[in-house]
């Protein structure tokens, strides 16, 4: 069997519905970055901040608060390695308490107020208070990871699985493979179900897969690869962006995933 349902743009709403009943995980928008006095502080370490801090307070208004998030959903309007590093410094600040967060970062432009980097998160706000998720996951098969943070979090029932470039872990370099978008696809695939069955699961138990790229022109071909997975009870988002948050040259294509486990 292979995925039935290909829509168009990433959709928070549709990220919520496709993962609804797994366990108690909540999904909390991303936030615009301004103080608690509606201002905008200038740098982009301080506006992640800001917007860090009206996460964390929609989560304490929840029951929960960072300790809780399963995966990090961070959008950003800035792409190279400067901007790159900045957000990496950002996150391992912001999420300093291991195991941290797996983590999505999408490309934007025009972000809300004209900032440069909204934070969001999939949260597991229901756990007991002091506790947090269960299961940080490494796949022992798949790709260095760029930053210490895991390949999926796991918790009642399902796992959150960071974004995925398409690296070669028997290579263990960060840059992407050669031979354009579809290869890359493949290999991002493949590092995908490592991580996957690294956690108890599988491409057929995917709810929801989100498909990042940046050409405009290779979206029917990248659609149909996607469509020959076996992903039979999955909503699959295709989303063209300006470009792909990372600091390696060269990468067109990113997936991420939430599934099932059992």
């Amino acid at each position: 069997m292979v995925v039935q349902n290909v829509i168009e743009l990433s959709c928070w709403e549709r990220l919520a519905e496709a993962t609804a009943g797994i366990g108690e995980a909540r999904l909390f928008p991303p936030e615009p970055p301004l103080d608690a006095q509606g201002r905008m502080p200038d740098g982009f370490g301080a506006q992640f901040r800001a917007s860090l801090a009206r996460l964390e307070a929609r989560l304490r208004a929840a029951g929960g608060s960072l300790d809780h998030v399963l995966r990090a959903e961070i959008r950003v309007d800035r792409s190279g390695p400067e901007a790159y590093g900045a957000l990496q410094a950002a996150f391992l600040a912001g999420f300093a308490a291991m195991p941290r967060p797996a983590r999505c970062v999408s490309a934007a432009t025009g972000l809300a107020h004209g900032g440069l980097v909204e934070v969001g998160a999939v949260a597991a706000t229901g756990a007991p208070p002091g506790s947090g998720p269960d299961a940080a996951i490494i796949a022992a098969d798949g790709p260095a990871p760029c930053a210490p943070f895991p390949h999926a979090r796991a918790h009642e029932g399902g796992v959150w699985v960071t974004a995925q470039v398409g690296s070669d872990p028997a290579s263990g370099s960060l840059a992407p493979v050669p031979g354009g978008s579809a290869v890359q696809l493949a290999q991002a695939m493949s590092n995908l179900e490592a991580i996957l069955r690294a956690s108890g699961s599988s491409l057929e138990r995917v709810v929801h897969l989100r498909l990042q790229y940046t050409a405009a022109s290779e979206r029917d071909l990248l659609a149909r690869l996607i469509k020959e997975r076996p992903l039979p009870f999955c909503a699959v988002e295709l989303a063209e962006v300006p470009f792909i948050p990372t600091a390696q040259a060269g990468v067109t294509v990113k997936v991420d995933a939430v599934a099932r486990l059992g």
